[in-house]
C-alpha cells in the first residue's frame, strides 16, 4: 500500500504553472488512463485566501498536512511566497 501511495504522489511540482498543468485536463483518477491524476505534495504558504482562488478553479482541495514535514520548504507552490509547511493536494470528485 505504501509503494502504491508513493507512486501516485507527485513531489516535483514546484510552481503554480506546473500545478495547473498537472490538474488541468486530468479528469480520470488512477484507473489506467493515459493521463491519470493522483496527489501533489508541495510546499504551501498557509495563505488560504490566495490558495482558494486556484484550487476552486481546478476543483482541488488540501487533503492533509503530513506529519513528516521536510525541514527545507522553499516557495509555496500556489503563491510563490515562503512556505510554512507541506500540503497534499487532490482533485475533488
Amino acid at each position: 500500500a505504501i509503494t502504491y501511495r508513493d507512486a501516485h504522489v507527485k513531489t516535483d511540482i514546484t510552481d503554480v504553472n506546473a500545478f495547473r498543468s498537472y490538474f488541468t485536463d486530468k479528469n480520470e483518477w488512477l484507473n489506467g488512463k493515459t493521463k491519470p491524476v493522483g496527489f501533489v505534495r508541495a510546499p504551501w504558504s498557509g495563505d488560504i485566501e490566495s490558495t482558494e482562488k486556484v484550487t476552486k478553479e481546478l476543483s482541488v482541495t488540501i487533503r492533509c498536512l503530513p506529519l513528516d514535514q521536510n525541514k527545507v520548504l522553499g516557495p509555496c507552490v500556489i503563491t510563490g511566497n515562503p512556505a510554512t509547511c507541506e500540503a497534499i493536494f487532490g482533485r475533488n470528485y
